[in-house]
């Protein structure tokens, strides 16, 4: 029986080979109840399908009737396995795949009739049926797609999203990649002789044609981040040959406490001025984050040079990095093109290239961030430690000026009001407070004996030989404001010019800083942190 299948369908592929279509071509009304009589006869549906059917489609494309038919061909596979009343409790009409119908696993020989029918009916094109059949019988045997597939409902899925590919959208594409300078003259002409070859099949395949770009191999690519950050940067110069850069130096540093968490820092110079980079390899994500650090420093050496281009990364499923050099026009046209991804199984506009989002056009010049750290510095924020600070904020990629200070180590404590320790909470808060002061509050022998089901909280501390001490409602957990209370008064007693002021944080965090009243006003009227009235 499997055999004589098998013989249908690929009969059937060599009968729809001369008349190959896509999703925009109508189903006349004969195909139509042809269909509909072969799927009742092999029981995909039902005539109470058919009727409803006939009631809604108005439109006889390929893609609407199977878009159509998808919900009615769940129902019917649901039945069939649950039963004529407990299916109710699964099924949904909805356009989208149910949790349930992923879970179900059939024979080929049933997906083999479905998709020998459809593509008898002329509802799917051979390229369609022939993709089906390889996934059915192995696997999807083309990058556009991933997985083998399963049951009934997922062939009409596939079927749906590959009716949905339009050959001669993809060819403007091209078109438009051309015009909009992605794609020298030569380079049109050889990406359009490659895909009619067959040999653009996927995203990775179209990035090798593209101008200004470049592509290092999953394989390539050192695991060792200082070697994969010196692979990069070569790869970046010479694309470009005006961005080479000198006394390049990269290194790892371990970090105290982590479990074999390094942090990798790079160094460089650009026409007599200073660059760097800094991430963390902890193992997840590293190679994105070293591939966005390197592109931010690249960027920066452009935005002094007043360039119009940016370097940004495009995506890709393979592993690799692929990068290119665009214009704001031409970036324009990568995100407002690229696929947003309403898929479920096949991307039906798989050629599109996908740009990784940046904010490469909005980065501050190293001067314009030089002269808002100066101005920091003058009001007396970084002390002794200038040059380590400016070293820091050398690198990373400004964007306002207002983000100098939440960019600093230990400038900043973000602080939450809904506990994350439950064990001593006010001694955690107080030392993190302690380590922004700058030295100015430096309490010992503190005590919290916090209980998250007790009524109250023991809280005080030590400073400067006096100690402060207070007994606070335990509000579960939640902080109780009286703390800071305890500390602020503490500061005030001693005369310590300085406290601990509230600046705005993203959602329900807050976050403070030490800062003397003076500086405080400053800030707050020249914007420079965003702070709460």
């Amino acid at each position: 029986m499997r055999k004589a299948i098998l013989v249908f369908v690929v009969g059937m592929l060599g009968f729809c080979a001369l008349g190959q279509t896509r999703g925009d071509q109508e189903v006349s009304q004969k195909q139509f109840e042809s269909l509909m009589e072969s799927l009742v006869t092999m029981k995909f549906l039902e005539q109470s399908d058919v009727q409803e059917l006939h009631g809604s489609v108005n439109d006889y494309s390929r893609k609407h009737l199977l878009g159509e038919m998808i919900p009615l061909i769940r129902k019917r596979m649901l039945k069939e396995y649950l039963g004529p009343t407990t299916y109710l409790e699964y099924y949904s009409p909805t356009f989208n795949v149910l949790p349930i119908s992923i879970s179900i696993e059939e024979e080929e020989g049933v997906m083999l009739r479905l998709i020998g029918c459809l593509s008898n009916n002329h509802v799917i094109s051979s390229e369609t049926t022939r993709l089906l059949v390889d996934g059915v019988k192995g696997e999807f045997k083309t990058p556009r797609g991933t997985s083998k597939m399963h049951n009934r409902e997922a062939i009409m899925w596939y079927a749906y999203e590959l009716e949905s590919f339009h050959e001669n959208h993809l060819l403007s594409y091209f078109e438009e990649l051309k015009e909009n300078g992605l794609l020298s003259q030569k380079q049109y002409k050889s990406l359009n002789k490659a895909y009619s070859r067959g040999e653009v099949t996927a995203q990775e395949d179209l990035l090798l044609f593209l101008e200004n770009s470049l592509f290092i191999p999953e394989e390539e690519l050192p695991q060792q981040k200082e070697q994969f950050v010196k692979k990069l940067v070569e790869a970046v110069v010479k694309m470009d040959a005006s961005l080479q850069v000198e006394n390049l130096e990269v290194k790892s540093i371990p970090v105290d406490g982590g479990d074999k968490v390094e942090r990798v820092t790079a160094s460089c110079s650009k026409n007599g001025i200073s660059y760097g980079l800094s991430f963390f390899d902890d193992g997840v994500d590293e190679v994105y984050s070293a591939e966005m650090e390197v592109l931010t420093l690249f960027n920066r050496i452009l935005t002094d040079q007043g360039s119009d281009y940016r370097l940004f990364s495009l995506w890709r499923n393979d592993g690799g990095v692929s990068l290119v050099k665009l214009n704001k026009a031409q970036y324009e046209f990568l995100v407002n093109s690229q696929e947003d991804g309403g898929y479920t199984y096949f991307n039906p506009n798989w050629y599109k290239l996908i740009v990784n989002v940046n904010e490469g056009f909005s980065l501050l010049t190293t001067e314009e961030v030089k002269e808002a750290f100066d101005f920091l510095d003058n009001l007396g924020l970084f002390g002794e430690q200038s040059v380590r600070r400016y070293q820091e904020i050398n690198r990373q990629g400004i964007l306002e000026v207002k983000e100098i200070l939440p960019s600093l180590d230990s400038m900043i404590y973000d602080f939450d009001w809904e506990m994350t320790d439950l064990n001593t909470p006010y001694l955690s808060v107080t030392k993190s407070l302690a380590s922004i002061s700058r030295g100015k509050f430096s309490p010992t022998q503190i005590y919290d004996d916090f209980n998250y089901v007790a009524d109250s909280v023991h809280f005080g501390f030590v400073l400067n030989g006096k100690e402060y001490a207070t007994t606070m409602k335990v509000m579960g957990d939640w902080y109780s404001p009286e703390f800071l209370e305890l500390i602020d008064n503490a500061l005030e007693e001693q005369h310590v010019e300085g406290r601990f002021y509230p600046v705005n944080v993203d959602g329900q965090a807050n976050g403070f800083m030490f800062l003397t009243l003076a500086q405080y006003e400053v800030l707050k009227a020249r914007g420079l942190v965003e702070v709460e009235d």
